[in-house]
């Protein structure tokens, strides 16, 4: 049989490859991340990818009246993206010269200012994109056993530098404090050495933004394997909360 991309650089066509392979996979990511079951996530992301080639068919109507701005607009969903890339190539092919280093950077059509070139750039940047949101909306929304972050917690100093050495300090403190109170003290039973910890938590604290009221202050305490734990106290003593 024929080659379907004869006259075509292997290397241009690799690297369109390797961009739309990338975008996809990142795409899938992004996806993934509005579903918490996998079957659905799967069922849902195949029908999804599709949905947003359509618009590609819908833009090719209109080539004569739509800009290059409009065109790497919409390239932002690399579905559309490909869909160009792929017209270039059979662009090139029918020409017989092939999608080359020295040509892709130009439209194989007259008065087109929108090239192959762009096309793969924008798969690469969509790539970018899908995976900064991915990361963002984990953080957010983690799931049901995942610990939200802040909405705004991007510009926070903390998530970048960490923490400050007088909080760590404190932090440190604290926590060697109680080490010390429950190793030493008669009023609290002394860790068994013969079980693995299972959940360890140190200095747990939670204070709802609602009054500003403190449910859980400094709570350092180990679970071991093999034990049943459960948590007596008043009402509102942070029993639920912790």
């Amino acid at each position: 049989g024929g080659k379907i991309l004869e006259y075509s650089d292997p290397s241009v066509v690799f690297v369109f490859m390797l961009g739309f392979t990338v975008s996809t996979i990142s795409q899938c990511f992004l996806i993934s991340v509005f579903f918490s079951k996998a079957n659905l996530a799967a069922v849902c992301g195949g029908f999804i990818y599709f949905v947003l080639y359509l618009p590609y068919t819908q833009l090719v109507q209109f080539e004569d009246v739509i800009t290059t701005s409009e065109r790497i607009l919409a390239s932002l969903s690399s579905n559309i993206a490909m869909g160009y890339a792929c017209s270039y190539f059979s662009q090139y092919e029918e020409q017989a010269i092939g999608a080359q280093w020295y040509n892709i950077g130009e439209s194989p059509m007259v008065d087109d200012t929108f090239s192959l070139r762009t096309c793969i750039g924008m798969m690469f940047l969509d790539s970018i994109i899908y995976l900064i949101i991915t990361w963002y909306i984990e953080a957010v929304f983690p799931g049901q056993y995942g610990i939200p972050r802040k909405w705004y917690f991007i510009v926070q100093k903390s998530y970048w530098c960490g923490f400050s050495q007088k909080n760590i300090a404190h932090r440190v403190d604290a926590e060697m404090s109680i080490d010390d109170i429950t190793n030493h003290s008669d009023n609290f039973e002394k860790d068994p050495t013969d079980r693995a910890v299972g959940v360890a938590v140190k200095n747990l604290r939670k204070i709802y933004k609602k009054g500003d009221k403190v449910a859980v202050d400094g709570l350092t305490l180990n679970f071991y394997e093999g034990q049943i734990t459960s948590f007596l106290g008043h009402n509102g003593a942070g029993k639920t909360t912790t």
